[in-house]
Protein backbone atom coordinates (compact mmCIF):
# COMPACT_ATOMS: atom_id res chain seq x y z
CA UNK A 1 0.00 0.00 0.00
CA UNK A 2 3.05 2.68 1.19
CA UNK A 3 4.24 2.05 -2.57
CA UNK A 4 1.39 2.41 -4.36
CA UNK A 5 1.17 5.70 -2.52
CA UNK A 6 4.44 6.76 -3.07
CA UNK A 7 3.91 6.07 -6.71
CA UNK A 8 0.80 8.05 -6.90
CA UNK A 9 2.58 11.02 -5.15
CA UNK A 10 5.65 10.92 -7.61
CA UNK A 11 3.03 10.70 -10.50
CA UNK A 12 1.23 14.04 -8.79
CA UNK A 13 4.70 15.24 -8.55
CA UNK A 14 5.77 15.02 -11.90
CA UNK A 15 2.26 16.00 -13.22
CA UNK A 16 2.78 19.78 -11.49
CA UNK A 17 6.39 20.05 -13.17
CA UNK A 18 4.89 19.57 -16.69
CA UNK A 19 2.35 21.67 -16.04
CA UNK A 20 4.76 24.44 -14.43
CA UNK A 21 6.89 23.98 -17.27
CA UNK A 22 4.26 24.28 -19.34
CA UNK A 23 2.92 27.33 -18.50
CA UNK A 24 6.31 28.60 -18.05
CA UNK A 25 7.36 27.77 -21.45
CA UNK A 26 4.27 28.85 -22.96
CA UNK A 27 2.33 31.69 -21.10
CA UNK A 28 4.66 33.74 -18.39
CA UNK A 29 8.02 33.37 -20.05
CA UNK A 30 6.69 34.25 -23.49
CA UNK A 31 4.88 37.26 -22.66
CA UNK A 32 8.21 38.57 -20.55
CA UNK A 33 9.98 37.51 -23.96
CA UNK A 34 7.49 39.48 -26.09
CA UNK A 35 7.33 42.96 -23.77
CA UNK A 36 11.20 42.92 -23.03
CA UNK A 37 11.56 42.98 -26.74
CA UNK A 38 8.78 45.00 -27.82
CA UNK A 39 7.88 46.91 -24.90
CA UNK A 40 9.02 50.05 -23.95
CA UNK A 41 12.40 51.07 -22.53
CA UNK A 42 11.92 53.13 -20.08
CA UNK A 43 15.84 53.94 -19.64
CA UNK A 44 15.57 55.86 -22.83
CA UNK A 45 12.98 58.37 -21.54
CA UNK A 46 15.92 59.55 -19.58
CA UNK A 47 19.08 59.52 -21.57
CA UNK A 48 19.45 63.10 -23.97
CA UNK A 49 22.26 64.53 -25.13
CA UNK A 50 21.99 68.50 -25.92
CA UNK A 51 21.11 69.03 -29.78
CA UNK A 52 23.90 71.49 -29.72
CA UNK A 53 27.36 71.82 -32.53
CA UNK A 54 24.29 72.10 -35.19
CA UNK A 55 24.35 75.27 -37.47
CA UNK A 56 20.89 76.33 -35.65
CA UNK A 57 19.16 75.31 -32.69
CA UNK A 58 16.51 72.59 -32.94
CA UNK A 59 13.22 73.25 -32.65
CA UNK A 60 11.15 70.46 -30.84
CA UNK A 61 8.04 68.72 -33.02
CA UNK A 62 5.32 66.34 -32.56
CA UNK A 63 3.11 64.25 -35.14
CA UNK A 64 -0.11 62.25 -33.89
CA UNK A 65 -0.18 59.16 -35.24
CA UNK A 66 -3.32 57.44 -36.77
CA UNK A 67 -3.84 55.58 -33.14
CA UNK A 68 -3.45 58.64 -31.57
CA UNK A 69 -0.37 58.02 -30.28
CA UNK A 70 2.01 61.23 -30.08
CA UNK A 71 5.71 61.12 -31.20
CA UNK A 72 8.45 63.44 -30.31
CA UNK A 73 11.37 65.02 -32.51
CA UNK A 74 13.89 67.49 -33.67
CA UNK A 75 14.02 69.78 -36.55
CA UNK A 76 17.40 71.13 -37.23
CA UNK A 77 16.90 73.74 -40.10
CA UNK A 78 19.90 74.50 -42.20
CA UNK A 79 19.99 77.47 -45.05
CA UNK A 80 19.40 76.46 -47.97
CA UNK A 81 19.46 72.56 -47.66
CA UNK A 82 20.56 70.61 -49.83
CA UNK A 83 18.27 67.60 -48.55
CA UNK A 84 15.96 67.04 -46.06
CA UNK A 85 17.29 63.75 -44.20
CA UNK A 86 14.23 62.00 -41.58
CA UNK A 87 16.84 59.80 -39.16
CA UNK A 88 15.51 56.82 -37.37
CA UNK A 89 16.84 55.67 -34.58
CA UNK A 90 17.42 51.44 -33.85
CA UNK A 91 15.30 50.19 -31.30
CA UNK A 92 17.13 50.11 -27.93
CA UNK A 93 17.90 54.06 -28.28
CA UNK A 94 16.64 57.53 -28.62
CA UNK A 95 16.65 60.28 -31.40
CA UNK A 96 19.50 61.54 -28.80
CA UNK A 97 21.99 58.61 -29.69
CA UNK A 98 22.26 60.35 -33.21
CA UNK A 99 23.25 63.41 -32.76
CA UNK A 100 26.77 62.96 -33.64
CA UNK A 101 25.99 61.58 -37.15
CA UNK A 102 23.09 64.75 -37.00
CA UNK A 103 25.94 67.14 -36.88
CA UNK A 104 27.49 65.63 -39.47
CA UNK A 105 24.59 66.30 -42.18
CA UNK A 106 23.85 69.31 -40.97
CA UNK A 107 27.56 70.63 -41.34
CA UNK A 108 27.58 69.07 -44.73
CA UNK A 109 24.20 71.34 -45.35
CA UNK A 110 21.33 68.83 -45.13
CA UNK A 111 18.72 69.39 -42.84
CA UNK A 112 17.59 66.57 -40.70
CA UNK A 113 14.64 65.87 -38.57
CA UNK A 114 15.14 63.54 -36.16
CA UNK A 115 12.05 61.46 -34.37
CA UNK A 116 12.15 59.03 -31.66
CA UNK A 117 10.57 55.65 -32.37
CA UNK A 118 7.19 55.31 -30.95
CA UNK A 119 7.40 53.39 -27.45
CA UNK A 120 11.08 54.80 -27.51
CA UNK A 121 12.56 58.26 -25.73
CA UNK A 122 9.80 61.04 -25.52
CA UNK A 123 7.58 59.43 -28.00
CA UNK A 124 3.88 58.08 -26.73
CA UNK A 125 3.26 54.18 -26.98
CA UNK A 126 4.05 51.56 -24.91
CA UNK A 127 4.89 48.81 -27.98
CA UNK A 128 7.02 48.27 -31.45
CA UNK A 129 5.64 46.80 -34.32
CA UNK A 130 8.55 45.17 -36.22
CA UNK A 131 8.69 47.97 -38.72
CA UNK A 132 4.88 47.71 -40.02
CA UNK A 133 3.38 50.58 -37.87
CA UNK A 134 6.65 52.27 -37.81
CA UNK A 135 6.48 52.69 -41.37
CA UNK A 136 2.85 54.30 -41.74
CA UNK A 137 4.33 56.74 -38.43
CA UNK A 138 7.29 57.39 -40.99
CA UNK A 139 4.78 58.63 -44.09
CA UNK A 140 3.06 60.82 -41.61
CA UNK A 141 6.10 62.58 -40.70
CA UNK A 142 7.42 63.09 -44.19
CA UNK A 143 3.81 64.83 -45.14
CA UNK A 144 4.30 66.99 -42.36
CA UNK A 145 7.91 68.12 -43.19
CA UNK A 146 6.84 68.24 -47.04
CA UNK A 147 3.75 70.54 -46.06
CA UNK A 148 6.46 72.63 -43.94
CA UNK A 149 9.27 72.88 -46.42
CA UNK A 150 7.68 72.43 -49.69
CA UNK A 151 8.18 70.36 -52.69
CA UNK A 152 11.20 71.59 -53.68
CA UNK A 153 13.90 70.22 -51.59
CA UNK A 154 14.47 66.30 -52.09
CA UNK A 155 13.26 64.06 -49.03
CA UNK A 156 15.77 60.94 -47.93
CA UNK A 157 14.75 59.02 -45.07
CA UNK A 158 18.15 57.48 -42.79
CA UNK A 159 16.81 54.43 -40.49
CA UNK A 160 19.28 51.67 -38.12
CA UNK A 161 17.91 48.61 -37.54
CA UNK A 162 13.67 48.98 -37.19
CA UNK A 163 14.36 52.17 -38.46
CA UNK A 164 15.82 50.98 -41.19
CA UNK A 165 13.28 48.44 -42.02
CA UNK A 166 10.64 50.88 -41.10
CA UNK A 167 12.38 53.25 -44.06
CA UNK A 168 12.01 50.52 -46.41
CA UNK A 169 8.86 49.66 -45.83
CA UNK A 170 7.35 52.92 -45.99
CA UNK A 171 9.45 53.45 -49.58
CA UNK A 172 8.11 50.84 -50.80
CA UNK A 173 4.10 52.13 -49.71
CA UNK A 174 4.92 55.78 -51.52
CA UNK A 175 6.84 57.89 -53.80
CA UNK A 176 7.69 60.21 -50.99
CA UNK A 177 11.24 59.30 -50.45
CA UNK A 178 13.87 60.82 -53.35
CA UNK A 179 16.19 58.10 -51.52
CA UNK A 180 16.77 55.54 -48.48
CA UNK A 181 19.45 55.13 -46.17
CA UNK A 182 19.53 51.57 -44.57
CA UNK A 183 21.78 50.98 -41.35
CA UNK A 184 21.53 47.11 -40.67
CA UNK A 185 18.07 46.75 -41.49
CA UNK A 186 16.94 42.50 -40.21
CA UNK A 187 15.59 40.87 -43.17
CA UNK A 188 12.07 39.77 -41.63
CA UNK A 189 10.71 40.18 -37.84
CA UNK A 190 11.12 36.68 -36.83
CA UNK A 191 14.93 37.14 -37.28
CA UNK A 192 14.92 40.12 -35.38
CA UNK A 193 12.90 38.37 -32.37
CA UNK A 194 14.95 35.09 -32.63
CA UNK A 195 17.85 37.24 -32.30
CA UNK A 196 16.59 39.24 -29.60
CA UNK A 197 15.44 36.10 -28.27
CA UNK A 198 18.75 34.23 -28.19
CA UNK A 199 20.52 37.88 -27.00
CA UNK A 200 18.39 37.99 -23.84
CA UNK A 201 19.46 34.00 -22.90
CA UNK A 202 15.83 32.82 -23.56
CA UNK A 203 16.41 29.97 -26.05
CA UNK A 204 17.30 27.74 -23.59
CA UNK A 205 13.37 27.00 -23.22
CA UNK A 206 12.39 24.75 -25.90
CA UNK A 207 8.95 26.92 -27.85
CA UNK A 208 9.24 29.52 -26.28
CA UNK A 209 10.33 31.81 -29.09
CA UNK A 210 7.40 30.61 -30.74
CA UNK A 211 4.89 31.11 -28.27
CA UNK A 212 6.27 34.65 -28.00
CA UNK A 213 5.40 35.58 -31.42
CA UNK A 214 2.17 33.75 -31.03
CA UNK A 215 1.57 36.57 -28.10
CA UNK A 216 2.67 39.06 -29.83
CA UNK A 217 -0.88 40.70 -30.94
CA UNK A 218 -2.20 39.70 -27.72
CA UNK A 219 0.33 41.37 -25.56
CA UNK A 220 0.55 44.85 -28.03
CA UNK A 221 -2.64 45.02 -29.28
CA UNK A 222 -1.42 44.97 -32.88
CA UNK A 223 -1.63 42.28 -35.21
CA UNK A 224 1.20 43.31 -37.21
CA UNK A 225 3.50 42.86 -34.57
CA UNK A 226 3.25 38.97 -34.89
CA UNK A 227 3.52 39.05 -38.83
CA UNK A 228 6.68 37.29 -40.06
CA UNK A 229 7.30 40.62 -42.14
CA UNK A 230 9.93 39.73 -44.78
CA UNK A 231 11.81 42.46 -46.27
CA UNK A 232 13.27 40.78 -49.55
CA UNK A 233 9.22 40.33 -50.34
CA UNK A 234 8.84 44.21 -49.58
CA UNK A 235 11.74 45.95 -50.94
CA UNK A 236 10.70 45.08 -54.72
CA UNK A 237 8.31 47.86 -54.81
CA UNK A 238 10.82 50.20 -53.58
CA UNK A 239 11.45 52.96 -56.35
CA UNK A 240 14.03 55.26 -54.68
CA UNK A 241 17.79 54.34 -54.21
CA UNK A 242 18.78 52.72 -51.38
CA UNK A 243 22.63 52.26 -49.87
CA UNK A 244 22.90 49.38 -47.19
CA UNK A 245 25.18 49.95 -44.53
CA UNK A 246 26.05 46.37 -43.22
CA UNK A 247 29.08 45.13 -40.67
CA UNK A 248 30.46 42.15 -41.43
CA UNK A 249 30.02 40.25 -38.15
CA UNK A 250 25.94 41.25 -37.63
CA UNK A 251 24.64 38.36 -36.54
CA UNK A 252 21.60 39.48 -38.05
CA UNK A 253 22.06 40.31 -41.74
CA UNK A 254 24.54 38.58 -43.35
CA UNK A 255 26.10 38.95 -47.23
CA UNK A 256 23.72 36.48 -48.70
CA UNK A 257 20.57 39.14 -47.12
CA UNK A 258 21.80 41.77 -48.79
CA UNK A 259 22.60 40.33 -52.07
CA UNK A 260 18.88 39.44 -52.43
CA UNK A 261 17.18 42.68 -50.93
CA UNK A 262 19.63 44.59 -53.62
CA UNK A 263 18.71 41.95 -55.99
CA UNK A 264 14.62 42.12 -55.36
CA UNK A 265 15.15 46.07 -55.90
CA UNK A 266 14.84 47.25 -59.52
CA UNK A 267 16.21 50.57 -59.10
CA UNK A 268 20.15 51.86 -58.07
CA UNK A 269 21.32 50.45 -54.86
CA UNK A 270 24.33 50.88 -53.29
CA UNK A 271 25.85 48.54 -50.44
CA UNK A 272 28.83 49.62 -47.96
CA UNK A 273 30.11 46.55 -45.80
CA UNK A 274 32.36 47.72 -43.00
CA UNK A 275 35.08 45.42 -41.11
CA UNK A 276 33.83 46.36 -37.25
CA UNK A 277 30.55 46.77 -35.89
CA UNK A 278 27.19 46.26 -36.64
CA UNK A 279 23.80 47.37 -35.61
CA UNK A 280 23.97 50.53 -34.01
CA UNK A 281 28.19 50.78 -33.65
CA UNK A 282 29.06 51.22 -37.65
CA UNK A 283 29.14 55.06 -37.46
CA UNK A 284 31.03 55.44 -34.58
CA UNK A 285 33.64 52.32 -35.34
CA UNK A 286 33.56 53.32 -39.15
CA UNK A 287 33.39 57.03 -39.21
CA UNK A 288 35.83 58.15 -42.09
CA UNK A 289 34.77 55.44 -44.21
CA UNK A 290 30.63 55.64 -43.54
CA UNK A 291 30.69 59.47 -43.99
CA UNK A 292 32.58 58.96 -47.37
CA UNK A 293 29.99 56.18 -48.43
CA UNK A 294 27.34 58.98 -47.32
CA UNK A 295 28.61 61.85 -49.30
CA UNK A 296 29.10 59.57 -52.24
CA UNK A 297 25.17 58.12 -52.38
CA UNK A 298 23.86 61.59 -51.04
CA UNK A 299 25.63 63.52 -53.82
CA UNK A 300 24.41 61.81 -57.20
CA UNK A 301 21.11 61.93 -55.20
CA UNK A 302 21.10 66.24 -54.40
CA UNK A 303 23.10 67.22 -57.64
CA UNK A 304 20.48 68.50 -59.91
CA UNK A 305 19.97 66.41 -63.02
CA UNK A 306 21.04 68.58 -66.70
CA UNK A 307 18.36 68.52 -69.23
CA UNK A 308 19.77 67.42 -72.77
Amino acid sequence: MKVFEDKIRFSIIIYIIIALYIVGCWIIFPIMLTSSVLGRVETLDRIYDPPSGTPEPPTIISIKTKDDIMLSGWLFPVASPKAWIIVLPDPYRNRSSMMSLIRWFTNQGYGVEAMDLRARGDSEGRFLTGGVIEAQDLLLTVNRLRNQVGDQTPMVVYGVSLGAVAALVAASQSDAFEAVIADSPFPSTANWFYGEAKRQGWLRFPGLYIAARLWAPIITGYRESGSNLKLVKIVGSVRAPVLFLTGEKDPNLNNQDVLALRSAISVTTKAENFPTGYCGSLYALNRETYQTALSDFLIKITTPKVKQ
